[in-house]
């Protein structure tokens, strides 16, 4: 779940099941399973994936989901390149965990590092924010923590194979999904 919409049609589907939810946010639903007649929780994962969900029991993709949200977010976030913390830092303290161990769990299930789908969720807010058209390729770049622009340009072109300023005037749009970045 990546957005207020996604949380409104999971709500929606637990209350049809009339399943009583603990918690609810961004990328997670908790209830308690022990309760859930199979019957009944097989209707729910039918439903959920219906509606593009699926239920993580694995820990470890618990744990990887959790990280993908908070690269979202964190990627969306607004710093200037002073005071953005370096991104293992921020993990660390975000997950209480040790980075290294974070990293590998996530690379083991994802195909990538943490720091490569991070720069991959900036670039696709660099591309909505361009096509917004309200800001300068400059205040992008101080906004997203970028210390400069050419650095910006620098990732944005090696992950889109285009430049920023040729993505702005480009007819088609190759925005993607932020679940499938």
């Amino acid at each position: 779940m990546v957005c207020d919409r996604c949380l409104l049609t999971v709500s929606r589907i637990f209350d049809e099941l009339k399943i009583n939810l603990s918690s609810l946010k961004l990328g997670e639903a908790v209830t308690d399973r022990e309760t859930i007649p199979n019957s009944i929780f097989n209707k729910l994962k039918s439903k959920l994936s219906e509606s593009g969900f699926e239920i993580i029991e694995d820990k470890n993709e618990v744990l990887v989901n959790s990280l993908k949200l908070e690269l979202m977010k964190l990627a969306r976030s607004e710093a200037s390149p002073e005071t953005r913390q370096k991104l293992s830092e921020h993990i660390t303290k975000k997950f209480n965990r040790d980075y290294n161990s974070l990293a590998a769990i996530f690379s083991e299930m994802e195909m990538t590092t943490i720091g490569k789908y991070f720069i991959a969720q900036k670039v696709e807010y660099v591309k909505e924010l361009l096509e917004y058209g309200e800001l300068t390729l400059s205040e992008i770049a101080y906004r997203l923590g970028y210390s400069s622009v050419s650095h910006l340009s620098s990732q944005f072109k090696q992950l889109t194979g285009i430049t920023p300023s040729a993505y702005k005037i480009s007819p088609k749009t190759t925005r993607q999904p932020l679940d499938k970045v």
